[in-house]
């Protein structure tokens, strides 16, 4: 299972603008996908809200995890997007999410 949290390209990473703050794009084992940002130590998965921010009996939630590992180990997929199209690949999660 931790393996395909890994592979590409399940966990993506998108560069706007501001290459300091890649945008992670992870491939969820339920099929969805979450959007990561390492720098803030934030993710948009459920569980990321409720177990690390609410309750706290958490550090980080899986998809947190897998950025971490793949940054270690250098296996994600890295693309260079215009603001527009990092929008609109948010705005798909978003929908998704609907």
């Amino acid at each position: 299972k931790g393996q395909l949290l890994l592979a590409p390209p399940a966990l993506t990473s998108f560069n706007t603008s501001a290459p300091q703050d890649w945008k992670r794009v992870v491939l969820g084992s339920s099929g969805r996908t979450y959007t990561c940002l390492a720098s803030c130590h934030y993710c948009s998965c459920p569980a990321f809200a409720f177990s690390v921010l609410r309750k706290g009996d958490s550090l980080v939630c899986k998809h947190l995890l897998a950025v971490y590992l793949s940054q270690v180990m250098r296996t994600c997929q890295q693309l260079s997007v215009s603001d527009k199209q990092l929008t609109d690949i948010l705005s798909a999660e978003k929908t998704q999410e609907a």
